[in-house]
Parts: C-alpha cells; sequence; structure tokens
C-alpha cells in the first residue's frame, strides 16, 4: 500500500504544480538499422513544474525486445560487432543532451532518475556551456527484455524570454567502452531516438518527430568544437576504472578485498605532500538522510559533485537518482525514497582518513583520482551500492527516517 500511496501523491504534486505537459511523438523503427541494441519503439514525455525553482522534466521511456537483449549481452561479453566495440566490454547507453539554439545554455542538468540495473550516471558540462548540457546512463547490470525501463532528467530552467533561451533536447542510444565519460562510446544509432524542444520563456516545452537524417554528436561536434586529446584522456581513465570496478568479486569476500585495497591507496595518498582535491567516491554503509550526508560533508569540507539516492517503485525496482552537487533529490518526500547512498566529490588529504573513519561511510574510493591513475584528468570510481544492496537488502534497502 506505501508504494502506490508514493504515486498517488507524487501525480497531486504534478498536477499542483505542472505547467505544461507534452506526450511525446513515439519513435517506432521496422527493424534494426538504427543499432542492434536499440529499442525499436519508445515515447517520451516533457513537463514543467516549480518546486521552489523551475523545472524542466524530459522522461524516455522504452522496452528492450528479446533481439535487443541477445545483443547487448554479446556486447558485455566483449563479442560486439559496432564500431570500435570488438573485443571491449561495452554497455547500453542512453543520454539526454541540450542543444541551445543561441550562445548559451539556459537550462542546466539537475537530477536524473532510472530504473536501469546497476546505472553509471554522469551529470556534465561537456560543451562549455557553464550549465550541464548532458545527462547519461550507462547500464553495468543486465538488462531483461519486454521489462518497462525509463530515464528521466530534471533540468534547471533558467530561461528568462529572450529570443536565444531557446534550444532542444535529444535522447540517443549508444553502446559504450567499460562506462563512458565524454565522447567514448564505441558505437551510437545513427538517428536521434527522440527531440524535445523549448522555447525562449519558461513553461513551453514540445516533442517532436526526429529526423532520422540528424546525429546527435554531429550536430553537437558543429556547435562547439571538441577536443580529441581530452577525450581520449577521460576514455583511459574511465576506462581503468570501470575495470577495476567489473573487477570485483560481489560477494562479501570479494567486496572486503576491493575495500582493503583501496584503503591502501588513501594510505598512500595521505602519505604523500598534501593535496587539495582527491577525487573520491563515497559508499554510505546505509541510506542516509540529506541532513547526515550534509553533517559529514562539512565537517571534512568535502566538495560535492554529484549526489546519489535510491528510492523503490511500485514494482519493487530499485530507481537510482543522481543529483548534482550538494542538493536535495526533488523526489525526497515520496514515501518510497530510501534514503542516499553515495556521492562524488573531493576531499583534501587533511580530511580523507577522518572520512574514511566515519562510522556511516562504508568506502572512500580514491581509486580513480589522477595522483593514483598517473593519467591527466581525475574520475570518480563506481559506488559499491548495487552490491551492497545485492547482499544486504534489509540492510540497505530499508527506508531511512527523512
Amino acid at each position: 500500500m506505501k508504494k502506490k500511496t508514493f504515486f498517488t501523491v507524487a501525480v497531486t504534486v504534478i498536477m499542483l504544480f505542472s505547467l505544461a505537459t507534452n506526450h511525446a511523438f513515439a519513435w517506432s523503427y521496422s527493424n534494426y538499422n538504427y543499432g542492434s541494441y536499440v529499442p525499436k519503439s519508445g515515447t517520451g514525455t516533457a513537463t514543467t513544474y516549480y518546486d521552489s525553482r523551475n523545472f524542466l522534466q524530459t522522461r524516455i521511456d522504452f522496452k528492450f525486445d528479446s533481439y535487443n537483449v541477445s545483443s547487448i549481452i554479446s556486447y558485455n561479453k566483449g563479442n560486439g560487432t559496432g564500431g570500435s566495440c570488438p573485443g571491449y566490454n561495452a554497455y547500453v547507453t542512453l543520454d539526454q543532451t541540450a542543444i541551445p539554439d543561441g550562445s548559451s545554455l539556459k537550462i542546466s542538468a539537475w537530477e536524473v532518475l532510472t530504473n536501469l540495473p546497476n546505472p553509471k550516471v554522469d551529470i556534465e558540462d561537456n560543451n562549455l556551456w557553464g550549465a550541464d548540457d548532458e545527462s547519461e546512463v550507462v547500464a553495468l547490470g543486465t538488462v531483461v527484455a519486454d521489462k518497462a525501463y525509463y530515464m528521466t532528467t530534471k533540468w534547471l530552467d533558467n530561461r528568462g524570454g529572450k529570443s536565444t533561451d531557446s534550444g532542444r533536447i535529444q535522447a540517443q542510444f549508444a553502446m559504450s567502452k567499460k562506462g563512458i565519460l565524454d565522447y567514448n562510446n564505441c558505437t551510437q544509432s545513427s538517428t536521434v531516438q527522440h527531440t524535445f524542444t523549448y522555447g525562449d520563456n519558461q513553461g513551453k516545452v514540445a516533442s517532436i518527430q526526429p529526423q532520422i537524417t540528424k546525429s546527435l554528436k554531429a550536430v553537437a561536434s558543429t556547435t562547439v568544437p571538441v577536443s580529441n586529446t581530452t577525450s581520449t584522456t577521460n576514455s583511459q581513465s574511465d576506462s581503468q576504472v570501470i575495470t577495476e570496478y567489473k573487477a570485483i568479486e560481489p560477494t562479501e569476500d570479494g567486496i572486503t578485498k576491493y575495500k582493503s585495497k583501496q584503503k591502501e591507496i588513501t594510505k598512500k595518498l595521505k602519505s604523500n605532500k598534501k593535496i587539495n582535491d582527491i577525487a573520491v567516491t563515497v559508499t554510505f554503509a546505509e541510506p542516509l538522510s540529506f541532513d547526515e550526508v550534509k553533517t559529514i560533508t562539512e565537517k571534512y569540507n568535502v566538495n560535492i559533485e554529484e549526489l546519489e539516492a535510491r528510492s523503490i517503485d511500485s514494482n519493487g525496482d530499485r530507481i537510482t537518482h543522481a543529483i548534482k552537487g550538494l542538493n536535495k533529490s526533488l523526489s525526497q518526500d515520496g514515501s518510497n525514497f530510501i534514503g542516499y547512498t553515495s556521492l562524488q566529490g573531493y576531499v583534501s588529504s587533511e580530511n580523507i582518513f577522518g572520512l574514511e573513519s566515519e562510522e556511516k561511510i562504508f568506502l572512500v574510493d580514491a581509486s580513480g583520482d589522477n595522483n593514483v591513475t598517473e593519467l591527466e584528468k581525475d574520475n570518480f570510481a563506481v559506488p559499491l551500492t548495487w552490491y551492497l544492496e545485492d547482499l544486504n537488502p534489509e540492510k540497505h534497502l530499508k527506508k531511512k527516517n527523512l
């Protein structure tokens, strides 16, 4: 009954605060010419609403069929045939990217929600707009056929009515080598699956039938040039981090061994010269309240890039929330919201030991920091949340008193 109550409340909130809702033109393909991993059909819904600030929400709904799943599993095992994927473990990816009509981006990705299994979520400013133009989900778990999946992005809406404040948001599937960071797709659908357009003023949004001839990356690359050097460096760092994660044996013994290995890394970082900004992924020992997260991170001066949370939907599926910065999930008040599970951010070498020693912290993982990888760019390790929930659902999927 609890789960049903949440959805009643959620719908009521949308009705009270929604400014405009538009149901998408569904994409529908007769074959797999646009990618064996691309759902042959799907829909999108765009909503604008107010929750202390103005937000624009875009949601993509889809199902993989048995052919999609067979192909995706083949890619997962390194047997994919598309692009530069052969020989690499690759994972199905869905991104939503905002492209402004003018010279500045007036919306910014704020929170991502998805029921895809064991997702790696990135919210990033890929094209140096000064706002986060891309939200991306990579499913590191195994997808199944005929299951209703979705990805929702909530965008902070700062449009002010100028003629250049408008733009579009494009959703597109890809396969990614070992947990993509920017421009690390090894193959991508030859077409955009869905396009949302938004006007100059807050409250205006629509969906349009995607044009088969347009490629998302082709459109994005003509807007702002992308450095090939940066892309390669990011790719190396991210690949290394995901390789580490996928090598973990998802058992209590395997987790313990990985944790011990990471403690040795932080020990070395603490003994080196002073470092002000160690890139860490912090997995919590149990779901925390927002106030608990805030207290711990302020105590150790953690600069949060992304905060993750968990909820459970009416089907019993785990929903991953990824929120930019130290901000509450916009869904926190829902009755199915469990609590906050991990964060990505930066901490100094002076504070990392104290953070690691906190009772409510399971692991401080610095394996993606460039002092460890010896690469140019920092990266963030994948949190151990999904594995911990699988091993002890009673502890890690128990609702936190918020």
